[in-house]
């Protein structure tokens, strides 16, 4: 537990430094990243050591793989502003560029056989997806109370809480005080 805490602080601190400063991250702070992502799919999949020293060349392998493909740009006009042209090309490259990830999960797959066993590599994709969707959150402050919108739900209960504790502590010493005049 220590150690999931330890690589999800060392996560945030390169995902804020990240935040902070919009210029592509240090060759350190991706080793570290990728590291960290490494020992969650460790603990995730469950790997042994000796499958962990087997993963990890192929999924930095991956990684390069599926970082080289170009993202198409978003879009600058909305969809009903474009033409119809214009539309069907953007629906074009959305598909190019998924069909492109496929293509690199399909052929990292087969790689990935090799390491894991079946049951992991069944699971390897779902834990993957989540890794990386944890650290997006992370980056954007989202999840586990980094949010500026969980804490104001947190606050706002904390204070609907100690408002009703009030009224209730009120209204005994009400009711205290009408049994003691009735006495």
């Amino acid at each position: 537990m220590k150690k999931i805490a330890l690589i999800l602080a060392l996560i945030v601190t390169v995902a804020m430094g990240a935040v902070a400063q919009p210029k592509k991250l240090s060759k350190e702070d991706k080793e570290r990243l990728f590291n960290g992502k490494v020992q969650m799919l460790q603990k995730k999949l469950g790997l042994t050591e000796e499958q962990v020293k087997d993963f990890i060349p192929v999924y930095k392998e991956y990684i390069k793989s599926i970082t080289e493909i170009k993202r198409p740009n978003r879009l600058k006009v909305k969809p009903e502003e474009m033409t119809k042209d214009q539309a069907y090309n953007e629906v074009t490259e959305q598909l190019k560029f998924k069909k492109s990830i496929l293509d690199v999960q399909e052929t990292y797959t087969g790689k990935l056989k090799d390491v894991l066993t079946s049951q992991q590599l069944l699971m390897f994709w779902k834990a993957e997806a989540a890794v990386q969707n944890s650290i997006r959150d992370h980056m954007k402050g989202r999840k586990n109370g980094w949010g500026k919108q969980k804490d104001r739900k947190v606050k706002h209960k904390a204070f609907r809480d100690k408002k009703r504790s009030e009224k209730r502590r009120i209204a005994a010493q009400d009711s205290c005080e009408l049994e003691l005049e009735q006495q």
